[in-house]
C-alpha cells in the first residue's frame, strides 16, 4: 500500500462515506421512534462527525469533547443494542433481523473503526490539535 494513501487517510474517508450511507439508509420514516432510537441517532451522528474530523484532519470543537464522545459511544452502542433487543422481547415480538444476535454482532464489528477513529481523534492525534 502506498504511504501517501495512508498519510491522506483515504481509507478512513471511504469508510465514513460508507457509514454515512448506512446511517441514512437506516432512517425509517413513518415508523414510531422510541426515545432510545433518538438517543442512538444522536450518538451515531456525533460519532460520525468526530470520525470525519479525524479522517480529514479537521479540528472540530476540542479534544475533551471527543474523549467524552469516545466513552459515550463505547458504552452506548452495545447497551442500546441490548435494550432494543430486550424491548422487542418484552413486547412479545418475534426477534427478526434488526435485533438478532447476528445483527448485533455485525453492527458492533462495523462500528470498531468508529471507536478507533474517536479514540485516535481524542487521545492520539496531537498533529491535529497542536496548532491554533
Amino acid at each position: 500500500m502506498n504511504f501517501e494513501i495512508i498519510q491522506s487517510r483515504m481509507l478512513w474517508k471511504l469508510y465514513f462515506v460508507f457509514i454515512i450511507l448506512l446511517e441514512f439508509s437506516g432512517l425509517r420514516y413513518g415508523v414510531s421512534i422510541r426515545i432510545w432510537d433518538l438517543i442512538g441517532y444522536v450518538v451515531s451522528l456525533v460519532s460520525i462527525i468526530g470520525g470525519i474530523g479525524f479522517s480529514f484532519k479537521i479540528k472540530l470543537i476540542n479534544k475533551i469533547i471527543w474523549k467524552i464522545a469516545f466513552a459515550v459511544m463505547v458504552i452506548w452502542e452495545p447497551m442500546y443494542l441490548l435494550i432494543l433487543r430486550a424491548a422487542y422481547v418484552l413486547q412479545g415480538e418475534t426477534i427478526m433481523l434488526p435485533t438478532s444476535t447476528f445483527y448485533v454482532a455485525v453492527v458492533l464489528i462495523i462500528n470498531i473503526p468508529i471507536y478507533v477513529s474517536l479514540y485516535n481523534y481524542g487521545f492520539k492525534s496531537n498533529d491535529i490539535w497542536q496548532y491554533p
